[in-house]
């Protein structure tokens, strides 16, 4: 569910093979970066991943955008059968807590079509 110009090239080009990889994206905006996972980095290393907290320390949002070594598919099975499934948001915190997770930061275009949709359908009311 999202639109964005991210390099796939780039972006697996960046993965060491070794540690979780994540695709992060400044919107600019902490009132806006509320409906989203904010990351807190310390250089490349992911230290937390909040999923929409009501005040975002900053506007650098996850964009669920992952790539994961082979290592990793026992620990999502595992989570999974715990009746986590739909949030891998929380997920990727849960292995931000356990092992290594890096960010690959982005510039360019990125929406979230969940929440781009609502924007564009109000604008598209409002002009009639």
């Amino acid at each position: 569910d999202n639109y964005f110009d991210l390099g796939i090239k780039d972006l697996i080009s960046a993965f060491d093979r070794k540690n979780t990889l994540i695709a992060v994206y400044d919107i600019g905006n902490k009132n806006e970066a509320r409906q989203f996972g904010i990351v807190k980095l310390d250089d490349k290393r992911v230290m937390e991943l909040t999923e929409k907290p009501q005040a975002p320390q900053s506007s650098l949002v996850s964009t669920a955008c992952y790539i994961f070594p082979s290592r990793i598919i026992p620990v999502l099975d595992e989570y999974c059968r715990q009746a986590k499934k739909d949030n891998l948001g929380s997920f990727i915190n849960h292995l931000v807590n356990m092992d290594i997770v890096l960010a690959y930061t982005f510039s360019g275009l990125w929406f979230d079509i969940g929440n781009i949709w609502p924007k564009l359908i109000n604008k598209m009311i409002d002009s009639d």
